[in-house]
């Protein structure tokens, strides 16, 4: 646990992928969650929560995991889970969401059902998706992603309304028949710099492809 903590650089490699991943910030999110844990282990819930109209469909436990992956990829230390309303809200589903207020970032993943063609196809409507959430100026691009043996693309949306600037990422890949997608939606008041989102992107791209091949 110290070398993951102090380390820089962890490097897997297997018989089916090899990945590099970036530790930056881990020694600060391993001390929140430590200390998140020792403050709610004993935490009951006044009233028992009403399980989500698609709670049947998808077991979120693997969706925490990889929302995890995502909150130390961008080192926050602050952040929140939203709760199911708050995500039906939004209108995505099957999902696990969380913010962080001091980096301005909203995050989440889905499990969802794969088209029956290509994933690119999916593209429009999910551009089209993420031109709903922007009230102003809206422009876009997507791509495929260099992943051995895995199907994965990158949606890019970016969103001026009028002095606010936002930047909404999402990584979908596909596993059988379904898609893993991952979302970043970078606030006005967020100060990473293109070059620190790329990476992050790209960390959370080699995170997604461990994932869908661990299936």
């Amino acid at each position: 646990m110290d070398a993951i903590q102090r380390g820089l650089v962890l490097k897997v490699q297997s018989e089916r992928m090899t990945g590099t991943y970036s530790l930056k910030g881990t020694m600060r999110a391993l001390a929140s969650a430590r200390k998140c844990a020792y403050q709610n282990y004993q935490y009951v819930s006044s009233a028992p929560q009403q399980p989500s109209e698609y709670a049947h469909e998808v077991d979120k436990t693997p969706l925490f995991q990889v929302a995890t992956q995502m909150i130390t990829a961008v080192e926050a230390v602050d952040f929140r889970y939203l709760s199911d309303d708050e995500i039906k809200e939004m209108g995505f589903q099957d999902g696990v969401f969380w913010f962080s207020e001091n980096l301005d970032i909203l995050g989440g993943t889905m499990n969802l059902n794969a088209p029956d063609g290509n994933l690119r196809e999916t593209d429009p409507s999910d551009i089209s998706f993420m031109n709903s959430l922007c009230s102003g100026d809206f422009a876009s691009k997507t791509r495929a992603v260099d992943t051995a043996e895995v199907d994965q693309r990158e949606l890019h949306g970016y969103c001026i309304e009028g002095d606010r600037r936002l930047e909404m990422i999402a990584l979908k890949t596909r596993f059988g028949t379904r898609v893993l997608y991952n979302i970043l939606l970078f606030g006005p008041n967020s100060t990473q710099e293109t070059t620190e989102r790329e990476e992050v992107t790209g960390n959370i791209a080699l995170h997604a492809a461990r994932f869908v091949n661990s299936e």
